[in-house]
């Protein structure tokens, strides 16, 4: 009789175990991590130690990798707009130049094109950089 409840005591781990670990891609969310630690409290109250364990250590490694996607994320987003502030600020010189050649010429048509076209560009550089500052900081608070 006990052979078989250390059996099946066994086997009950191990499923816990293989499906919390199996769901790891769908449990970074809120919801997810919910649902384990309603386990674990379940576990734990019906006295499977092994199971709680189990699935503890399940969802310690689940924090682990949503944090560290998290934190991949978050360098992509912050590359990709620096990548988008250089082009920006690209553009912005360029228009400036253009201006310039417009001022030498004396065209004021050509003037106030590009006049608008800087202004333009002034305010596509300062989004960008607000939203590359918000995740600068959204990355440092995540490394920290």
């Amino acid at each position: 009789m006990k052979k078989s409840t250390a059996i099946a005591l066994t086997l009950m781990t191990a499923l816990g175990a293989a499906s919390a670990a199996q769901a790891s891609v769908s449990y970074c969310t809120t919801v997810g991590t919910a649902k384990l630690n309603k386990e674990i409290s379940l576990a734990t109250k019906y006295g499977n130690t092994a199971k709680a364990a189990a699935l503890e250590e399940a969802l310690a490694n689940i924090e682990t990798s949503c944090a560290a996607k998290e934190m991949q994320e978050a360098q992509k987003k912050v590359i990709k707009l620096e990548k988008k502030l250089t082009q920006a600020q690209n553009e912005l010189t360029s228009a400036q130049a253009e201006l310039q050649k417009a001022q030498v010429v004396g065209k004021n048509s050509k003037i106030l094109k590009y006049q608008n076209k800087i202004a333009e560009k002034q305010a596509k550089v300062e989004i960008v950089t607000a939203e590359l500052e918000q995740a600068r900081a959204t990355l440092a608070a995540l490394t920290s």
